[in-house]
């Protein structure tokens, strides 16, 4: 139990600072282009912090049984772990087709003449891996995090 508890919380962090880091790129982005489309990419990046943050008070009510768990937590974890998921699958999706096919991918984008001398290929494959390893990384989250709730859940029901 120690060892799950301490993969669940190291992958709780990373994904509550890489998905926090995305939120705020998002809204910057929603900001500037002021384009209603971006506001569902924003809304399941935030559903990752979110559940990130849920997962860490777990984490700690489990490591610690003396302090409680609130009664919204369980919820929470459950409803926004399914939208995290769904922004996993998504983009697990979408690096899959970049790595893929990446240059009917890069012929979809116009670039400006400056950008020629930069690699894009190289870049978008790069790109294209992190966001696997991202969107993995959220995926085991969610499902190890579900266990842990359901254990917890059980555990302190009697």
């Amino acid at each position: 139990m120690n060892n799950f508890t301490t993969i669940t919380g190291i992958l709780s962090r990373i994904n509550f600072a890489f998905g926090a880091l995305l939120c705020l790129i998002s809204v910057t982005g929603l900001l500037l282009m002021a384009n209603a489309a971006l506001l569902i990419p924003v809304l399941l990046t935030g559903a990752v912090v979110l559940h990130s943050y849920a997962a860490l008070q777990l984490r700690r009510s489990v490591v610690d049984p003396f302090v409680p768990l609130d009664s919204k937590t369980p919820t929470g974890i459950r409803f926004i772990g399914y939208l995290a998921l769904l922004f996993a699958v998504v983009n697990i999706s979408n690096g899959i087709v970049i790595l893929k096919d990446t240059d009917a991918v890069l012929a979809q984008v116009e670039m400006p003449a400056e950008a020629s001398q930069f690699d894009m290929h190289a870049f978008l494959r790069g790109a294209a891996v992190i966001i696997l390893i991202f969107s993995a990384s959220i995926v085991v989250n969610v499902l190890l995090n579900l266990l842990l709730l359901r254990k917890f859940m059980l555990e302190n029901r009697s």
